[in-house]
């Protein structure tokens, strides 16, 4: 669809907030793998993969615990775009930018 139509297509890799932190760490290892795996020889990731975000009820989940995941998403080239303040607000979203480096 690509070359085409000019359209494309990329994805959004994701933890919950209600899963154990440890799960959004994997998850973020895993898609830097695979992101790596399926590279050009120049290193410009092939899977389309772009992201890394946050998902789920805030109320009992801040973003805090996920800066781990946040900061191995990123380091491997993925963009920051967790959810925030839908539900807890303005410092929800605070946190999202200050600790998990949100992009959006």
């Amino acid at each position: 669809a690509g070359k085409a139509w000019g359209v494309g297509v990329a994805f959004i890799a994701g933890a919950e907030r209600w899963l154990p932190v440890q799960d959004a760490v994997d998850t973020a290892k895993l898609v830097v793998e695979l992101r790596k795996q399926h590279s050009d020889p120049d290193g410009a990731p092939l899977a389309p993969i772009v992201a890394f975000g946050l998902q789920g009820p805030e109320e009992g989940f801040p973003p805090q615990p996920f800066a781990e995941a946040f900061a191995i998403a990123r380091a491997g080239g993925m963009l920051a775009v967790p959810h925030a303040g839908e539900h807890a607000g303005a410092a929800s979203v605070a946190a999202a930018l200050d600790v998990l480096g949100a992009q959006r």
